[in-house]
């Protein structure tokens, strides 16, 4: 797979490799093995401000990360992104992780991962082709909006609180509410903050989460997914629908064997995997799990990532996503479906429509009763 690099900002950029095992080469350089902690970083592309790096080619990379700063390389291929006593501290930076398997790999399924599961510090973006010669994307992904505008939004959402805005001289400049400023250099999520942190560092979502469980809300997981569909077929990628209901479980009643109170639960098939399987995501990481949309969770009592994106992983981000924007319980009208509100549509409907701004799917918007 080959990448390009485009560095849009008045700052030189750096590409290296972090932990993981590579087959890689650019140019003249040419890397192969394995990564580990202790290791130096290899830089192996740099980007002069405006320019574009091409013909970088991964042709193999497994549980690889991909290390993006600004300004200059990394000291380490593991950098810390809390601890303000490391070297690369003052260094904006960010990854992308990915799993890239050979051709000739007909098992596993390559994936490319550029969430904020645990910190943001750069918009990245990446595109795919269908082939080597193809000059239109067939697919991209990455941000919406610019780093300055998500820095900001970020940091907003914690109170500004240290322990999850961390400032230094190469941080992006930040408005405060009343005025000044401070240079925001990368927003921790609230599953990574350290434990240090005071317990209000982000907004909780437990009052939303105890109505969802006392009202007994069952939500309809259901949509199609494109990928990986883990059902013992030979085919690495099919299409299939799934269906599951999600609910939390309550603090009397029957619930499933193998889970606990406050679990959310969901239940159901998908169409290429036999019989039905249930998702467990415990109710410990159910709060922190709704903003990184990463928690941990089982499926029939096995653990399960987020990070395997098959039909599961994916069941179990949207219902978080839904969490996450509101729509859960929610008795707004879906503009999607309409003549329905959100609550009573299935998640396959709330995400995607060309007939609303992205405004439209606020937290406050669809949580009108409940808008913070």
């Amino acid at each position: 797979m080959e990448f390009n690099f485009i560095n849009e900002t008045d700052q030189t950029a750096y590409f290296q490799l972090g932990l993981g095992t590579f087959d890689v080469n650019y140019g003249t350089i040419s890397f192969s093995g394995s990564l580990v902690g202790g290791d130096s970083a290899v830089a192996i592309a740099t980007i002069a401000p405006g320019a574009t790096v091409t013909g970088v080619d991964i042709t193999e990379a497994i549980s690889a990360k991909l290390l993006l700063s600004l300004g200059t390389t990394l000291v380490s291929d593991a950098p810390s992104f809390t601890n303000p006593d490391v070297t690369d501290y003052d260094t904006r930076w960010d990854k992308a992780e990915l799993s890239l398997y050979p051709t000739s790999d007909t098992t596993d399924s390559s994936v490319l991962n550029l969430s904020a599961a645990d910190f943001f510090g750069l918009d990245l973006q990446v595109q795919t082709f269908a082939s080597a010669s193809a000059t239109v994307a067939a697919q991209t992904l990455g941000w919406k909006i610019d780093a300055v505008q998500a820095m900001g939004s970020l940091a907003a959402i914690s109170n500004y609180n240290s322990f999850a805005a961390y400032t230094g001289s190469n941080g992006i400049p930040v408005t405060m509410p009343g005025g000044g400023t401070i240079d925001v250099l990368r927003v921790v999520a609230p599953a990574s903050v350290p434990a240090a942190a005071p317990a209000d560092t982000y907004p909780s979502f437990a009052a939303y989460i105890q109505t969802v469980q006392s009202g007994s809300i069952v939500t309809t997981v259901a949509d199609e997914f494109d990928g990986n569909p883990s059902g013992g077929t030979t085919e690495p990628f099919k299409a299939q629908t799934y269906d599951f209901a999600a609910s939390i479980n309550p603090a009397s009643g029957s619930i499933l064997p193998g889970t606990n109170f406050g679990d959310l639960v969901l239940v159901g098939t998908a169409e290429l995997i036999a019989g039905t399987a249930t998702i467990d995501i415990p109710a410990a990481d159910l709060d922190s799990g709704i903003y990184s949309a990463n928690p941990p969770f089982t499926v029939n009592g096995t653990a399960h990532e987020i990070s395997t994106n098959d039909v599961y992983a994916a069941a179990v981000a949207e219902i978080l996503g839904g969490f996450d924007s509101g729509f859960v319980d929610s008795s707004e009208p879906n503009p999607n479906t309409p003549g329905t509100t959100y609550a009573d549509s299935s998640t396959g409907t709330w995400y995607n429509s060309t007939s609303v701004t992205p405004a439209d799917y606020a937290f406050a918007n669809a949580q009108t009763a409940n808008a913070n």
